[in-house]
């Protein structure tokens, strides 16, 4: 006897597909210290634009994993013990669309970060004006 089961339906009979979905990124500030200053490492966009390092969440990933592929992919960091800081859901934090941003933390010894042509270590308090909400990420 073979059961098929039927999808999820809500009270008002939708599915979980019925529903607008938005992406999902992580971002994560990583943080060291060095000549006695606190220091954040940024990337740079094709565009030039500045940000933390980030990426959108893979079906089947969790968002650690997403966040390691990030540092890894983007940065050249090896992630050392990231933490889920906050959720940042403005609907409008994105120009691409709606996306929600799970931001993480990551305390890095200054030894393992070396910045290249597409990223940089800049003191926490002189940072620029990043691209999305990543300055609020870092103020938070």
């Amino acid at each position: 006897m073979s059961t098929v089961s039927q999808p999820y339906r809500d009270e008002h009979g939708r599915t979980l597909a019925d529903y607008p979905r938005p992406s999902v990124a992580v971002d994560t500030a990583v943080l060291t210290v060095a000549w006695d200053m606190l220091w954040v490492l940024l990337v740079h966009s094709r565009a030039g634009e500045q940000r933390l390092p980030g990426t959108f969440l893979h079906e089947g990933e969790t968002l650690e994993r997403a966040v390691r592929r990030s540092l890894r992919d983007k940065a050249g960091v090896r992630a050392n013990n990231p933490q889920q800081l906050h959720v940042f859901d403005d609907p409008r934090r994105d120009d691409r669309g709606w996306v929600l941003s799970v931001a993480f933390l990551d305390a890095v010894p200054a030894d393992r970060i070396t910045p290249s042509e597409g990223t940089q270590l800049v003191p926490v308090d002189k940072l620029p004006r990043l691209s999305y909400d990543h300055n609020e990420i870092i103020a938070f």
